[in-house]
């Protein structure tokens, strides 16, 4: 039972493809003789190839049609224009009949050349196509190629062995094609996330030092992408001098993936620059890894921060953990002045672009939180120092009672607050 159901399955099969063997000659036929109505003498043979000429066709193959055009009735040759808009009239004309028709167009000059070289393609169409018509040329090549008549000469075979090794030679050219194109592609993003940095674009010989002191050294950028910028560099630099001259596939696909990884990570970055995201996460470290001195009001919900510079110190207020407020006082002549209002945007662009590292003493708090305004006032649970590493310096038993001791006798509050030359820094 199994056997007659597979066996009338094939028999069904077998009848569709010989209906549509029969459809698609039947429309190789009709396409032949608008063919031949349209460019006459022109038109030398019209023959079915490729897998609908072997059997192999399956459902959705196009139907390839070979028409040879005898170059030999014109007095002037047909060049490459006129041969074009012959393609494009033939293909139309194919195209009414059936969209799955598709021509290829070769002069009968040419179609011998191929031969006499020994050209495999041309050898097989002869030996395989089903000619729908023949002006007296296909049909008698054919026979005389069946029957051993035609042969490869030995230049022909020759030269089949020298392509075969010319293209082999081009796979190298490919290799180092392909290392050229990596070298163009790291170092393009390279420069593209140097400029959405805010810095100008550099040389190659300098890309691999500019992005290890200012974004892998400070832990933006993975130092594996910088090696893979190098090594591809260096590459590109041996196989352009001549000192590499063997490159595998094996070394080349290895390479790609290095370089896409390289890529992703410059365009993540240009996009983080482009956002500002970069910039926000530049200066939180900034902020992080700055000493600052902090304290808690007895309000536990409030605090301060305060960032001391070479010309001026910055005190942040926040109240349930919102800024509430930035206060800026210069120094003139070693002396803090009296504060006065200013914006997180002023404080950002001070952090950035100061490296000063401050000595923080218990009498130089004291002055800051003398000096404080009303605002920034209040009585203080807790006074501290925090440095970078996350080491903090308790000061509260030193800083508060005495605060607290200055409200009880205003007249001590003459007391010169001013660090001593001999006092200890924390």
């Amino acid at each position: 039972m199994v056997k007659k159901t597979l066996s009338s399955k094939l028999r069904r099969l077998q009848r569709r493809r010989q209906v549509l063997m029969r459809s698609r000659i039947g429309a190789a036929k009709e396409f032949a003789g608008r063919a031949k109505e349209k460019f006459g003498k022109y038109v030398k043979a019209v023959v079915i190839i490729g897998s609908y000429a072997t059997g192999s066709f399956v459902a959705g193959s196009d139907t390839d049609i070979l028409v040879l055009i005898d170059d030999t009735q014109s007095d002037s040759p047909i060049d490459e224009k006129l041969r074009q808009t012959l393609h494009e009239k033939l293909q139309g004309e194919a195209s009414k009949i059936n969209k799955e028709l598709h021509v290829q167009l070769h002069l009968l000059t040419e179609f011998w050349d191929y031969l006499r070289h020994g050209d495999t393609l041309f050898f097989n169409w002869l030996r395989t196509g089903l000619p729908v018509y023949d002006a007296g040329f296909f049909k008698p090549m054919k026979r005389l190629l069946l029957t051993g008549a035609i042969k490869p000469s030995k230049e022909s075979i020759s030269k089949n062995i020298d392509g075969a090794k010319a293209y082999l030679r081009k796979i190298s050219s490919y290799m180092e094609w392909s290392v050229e194109r990596l070298y163009r592609a790291i170092t393009w993003s390279a420069n593209a996330y140097l400029m959405a940095a805010g810095m100008p674009p550099a040389q190659v010989s300098e890309l691999a030092p500019v992005f290890t002191k200012y974004f892998v050294e400070k832990g933006d950028l993975d130092k594996k992408h910088i090696e893979t910028l190098d090594k591809i560099i260096k590459l590109q630099k041996e196989v352009e001098h001549g000192e590499k001259k063997h490159i595998t596939p094996e070394q080349v696909a290895q390479l790609k993936k290095e370089a896409e990884g390289f890529v992703n990570a410059m365009e993540k970055g240009v996009k983080e620059f482009v956002s500002g995201k970069a910039k926000a996460r530049e200066l939180k470290t900034i902020i992080k890894t700055t000493p600052k001195i902090f304290w808690v009001y007895k309000n536990k919900d409030s605090r301060g921060y305060c960032w001391l510079f070479e010309d001026s110190i910055f005190v942040a207020v926040y109240e349930n953990k919102k800024l509430k407020s930035v206060l800026n006082a210069p120094i003139k002549d070693g002396k803090l002045q009296s504060f006065a209002s200013s914006d997180s945007k002023t404080l950002f662009k001070k952090m950035e672009t100061s490296d000063f590292k401050p000595l923080v003493t218990p009498s130089l708090i004291r002055t800051i939180l003398k000096k404080m305004p009303e605002e920034g006032k209040a009585p203080l649970e807790k006074v501290g120092v925090e440095y970078p590493g996350r080491a903090l310096v308790d000061l509260t038993s030193v800083i508060v009672p005495k605060e607290e001791k200055k409200e009880e006798k205003p007249k001590e509050e003459k007391k010169d607050d001013t660090p001593k030359p001999d006092e200890k820094p924390l």
